[in-house]
C-alpha cells in the first residue's frame, strides 16, 4: 500500500523533510525505491519504514552530539579540576566523567578509566582521550558506541537528555507498526478521519506525544479540544511526519540571559516552495548554521535570504521565505512544549545583488570587538546595517575610531583595556565605500572609483616614506587627526593636513577638482587615503 503526504503548515512541511533525511540517510533521494517526489507531496511504500527507528535515532545523535562540546564541558573540565585540586577522589572523578548524557562514552570507545589508580594516570588518560576524540568523526565515534553498547543504553541516555522537550522519539516504532498495518478500507466514518491529512483513520494523541512544539499536554488540551480527546487524535503517518520535523531543524546553542547559560535553540527555513526545493533548502541552511560556531544565525538568514533572491530572479518567479526559530519559551509554550518566533527579513533586490558576490566568495569582513564585557560580531553589525540601509561615513568613522581606540588600549599594558576591536579596518573602508557606490552614489560610481584607486595608492606611498624614517609611530596619530576632520566633512582642515604630509615627504597631491567640488568625493578620497595608509603589504600589492 502507498501512502501519499501533501505539504500544508511550516511544521508539518519541516516533518517531511525530516522524513526525507531519514528515508534517504545521505543518498539522493531521487534514488530511493519506493519513494516518489511530487510538486507538493511525497508518497512511499510501507517497506521504506524497515529500518526507520535505527536511522532516526543515528541522525539525531549525530545531530545533537558535538565533539567540542563533549571535549570542554565534560573533558577538559575533569583535567581542570585535576590540576587544581589538591584532593582528588580517583573513583568520583571517572565516575562524574561517564555519567549521563555521555554514559560510559570512554569505555566504549575503548578507554579503561578505572585502571587509573592516581591523578597522573588520570590526566594523561583524558588527554589521550581528547586526541583520539578530536581525530574521529561523530559517525565514527556513533559506530564505536553503536558496536560495544550491545543494549544501547548509553546512546538512549544521550539522546533522552539532548531530545528531552525537542522530540518525543519513543513512539517511532509503534507509528511504523500501526503503518505497515493500515488496511484499505472503502470507507472511514467521519469522526474518525484524521483532521490533518483527511485520509486515514486517526489513533494517536495529538500531544506531547508527538510534538513537544506543538502538540498540547492534557490539562490545556481540555480547553483547546472542548474537553474531547478524540478531536485531537491524527494518523500514525502525520504522527510520524509530525516526529521527523526536529531532523529538519538546524541546531544552535544560544547564549542567555545569564552568563554561562545556553538554550537550545533550533531554526528552521520555511519558504512555499515544492518539496525537492525545500529539501535541498534546510540542507544547506542547516550546514551553514552547523559552521556559525559562535556567530549568531542572522549572518546565514542574511545569505540565505540573498540567495533565495538571487534564485526567484533567475527564475522569474515570487516565493517568500522565513525563518522559524524554536526556543524555550515559558511564557508563550505549554507545559513541556517550546515557543517559536518568526523572521522575516525584507531585503532589496538592489542590496541582495550587492551582497551576493560577498556572500559567494566569503569576503565579507569579518572580525569582532568589545566594549568592556559587551561583545560583538563585526559581520553581523555590518550585515545589519547594510539590509536595513543604514551603511554610511558615520558608520565606517564609528568601526575606525573603535580600532584606534584599541590600538591605544593595546599598547598600555598599565590600563585595562576596556576596548578590543580585532578587525582589519581597510576591508571595512573597502566594503562601505563600495556600498555607497554601488547603492547610494550609482550616477557617480566610476568617477569615484578612479578617486579610490588614486587616494588609495597615495596613502600606501606616504606609509612607506613614513617607514623608511622610522616613524611608524606617527601613524596612528595621523590617521586620528585626518578622521576627525573626515567625521565633520571639514575639507579646508583636511585639505591643511594633507597637503602638508604629502609636501614633507616630498610626495605629489592627488587632490583634484571633482574632490573640491563634491562632498562624496572629498570623503572618497579621503577614506581611501586612510585606507593606504592602514594598508597591509599584501593588500598594497
Amino acid at each position: 500500500m502507498k501512502h501519499r503526504v501533501y505539504m500544508r503548515d511550516w511544521f508539518f512541511n519541516a516533518g517531511i523533510i525530516g522524513f526525507l533525511r531519514v528515508v534517504s540517510d545521505g543518498k539522493h533521494i531521487e534514488d530511493i525505491s519506493g519513494l516518489n517526489i511530487g510538486e507538493n507531496y511525497i508518497e512511499f511504500e510501507k517497506d521504506i519504514l524497515n529500518s526507520f527507528y535505527e536511522t532516526f535515532i543515528k541522525l539525531s545523535f549525530l545531530k545533537m552530539f558535538k565533539k567540542e562540546a563533549y571535549i570542554a564541558g565534560r573533558l577538559n573540565k575533569a583535567l581542570k579540576e585535576l590540576s587544581e585540586k589538591k584532593k582528588i577522589d580517583i573513583a568520583k572523578k571517572i565516575t562524574d566523567i561517564e555519567k549521563s548524557p555521555y554514559l560510559n562514552f570512554q569505555k566504549l570507545l575503548g578507554r579503561d578509566l578505572l585502571s587509573c589508580q592516581n591523578v597522573e594516570a588520570l590526566s594523561i588518560s583524558i588527554q589521550e582521550a581528547i586526541e583520539s576524540i578530536k581525530g574521529k568523526t561523530g559517525a565514527a565515534i556513533y559506530n564505536d558506541l553503536r558496536q560495544q553498547d550491545t543494549e544501547n543504553k548509553s546512546i538512549a541516555a544521550f539522546l533522552k537528555s539532548r531530545l528531552k522537550g525537542v522530540c518525543a522519539y519513543d513512539n517511532i516504532p509503534k507509528y511504523v507498526d500501526a503503518i505497515q498495518n493500515i488496511e484499505l478500507k472503502s470507507k472511514i466514518k467521519k469522526n474518525d478521519i484524521c483532521p490533518s491529512c483527511q485520509t486515514n483513520k486517526k489513533s494517536f494523541d495529538f500531544s506531547n506525544a508527538i510534538t513537544n512544539i506543538l502538540g498540547f499536554n492534557t490539562d490545556n488540551s481540555n480547553w483547546i479540544w472542548a474537553f474531547k480527546d478524540s478531536n485531537s487524535k491524527i494518523c500514525p503517518v502525520c504522527a510520524l511526519i509530525y516526529t521527523c520535523a526536529f531532523l529538519s531543524f538546524a541546531f544552535v546553542l544560544k547564549q542567555g540571559q545569564k552568563k554561562g547559560a545556553y538554550l537550545n535553540c533550533f531554526y528552521f527555513l520555511n519558504q512555499n516552495n515544492n518539496v525537492k526545493g525545500s529539501f535541498d533548502s534546510a540542507k544547506r541552511f542547516d550546514l551553514e548554521i552547523s559552521n556559525l560556531n559562535d556567530q549568531s544565525p542572522f549572518f546565514v538568514m542574511i545569505k540565505e535570504t540573498v540567495h533565495h533572491i538571487n534564485q526567484t530572479k533567475i527564475k522569474n518567479i515570487r516565493e517568500n521565505i522565513s525563518f522559524v526559530e524554536i526556543i524555550d519559551n515559558p511564557i508563550l509554550a505549554g507545559q513541556g512544549t517550546k515557543g517559536y518566533n518568526v523572521y522575516s527579513y525584507n531585503v532589496d533586490n538592489d542590496i541582495a545583488e550587492f551582497l551576493h558576490p560577498y556572500f559567494k566568495g566569503n569576503t565579507m569582513p569579518k572580525g569582532f570587538y568589545k566594549i568592556k564585557d559587551a561583545y560583538f560580531n563585526l559581520d553581523e553589525q555590518l550585515l545589519k546595517s547594510t539590509v536595513t540601509r543604514q551603511v554610511d561615513y558615520g558608520l565606517l568613522h564609528t568601526f575606525l575610531s573603535l580600532w584606534l581606540q584599541g590600538r591605544k588600549n593595546q599598547n598600555n599594558e598599565q590600563k585595562k583595556a576596556n576596548i578590543v576591536a580585532a578587525y582589519q579596518p581597510s576591508y571595512i573602508i573597502e566594503y562601505v565605500l563600495d556600498y555607497i557606490n554601488k547603492c547610494v552614489r550609482r550616477d557617480t560610481m566610476d568617477i569615484n572609483k578612479g578617486i579610490v584607486k588614486k587616494a588609495f595608492r597615495n596613502g600606501i606611498e606616504l606609509k612607506q616614506k613614513l617607514l623608511a624614517k622610522n616613524k611608524e609611530n606617527q601613524i596612528d596619530g595621523i590617521i586620528y587627526q585626518l578622521l576627525n576632520d573626515l567625521k565633520i566633512a571639514d575639507r579646508e582642515k583636511f585639505i591643511d593636513k594633507y597637503m602638508r604630509l604629502v609636501m614633507s615627504h616630498g610626495l605629489p597631491s592627488m587632490f583634484g577638482e571633482a574632490e573640491m567640488l563634491d562632498k562624496d568625493a572629498f570623503l572618497q578620497f579621503g577614506y581611501s587615503f586612510i585606507n593606504g595608509i592602514m594598508s597591509q603589504p599584501k593588500q598594497s600589492e
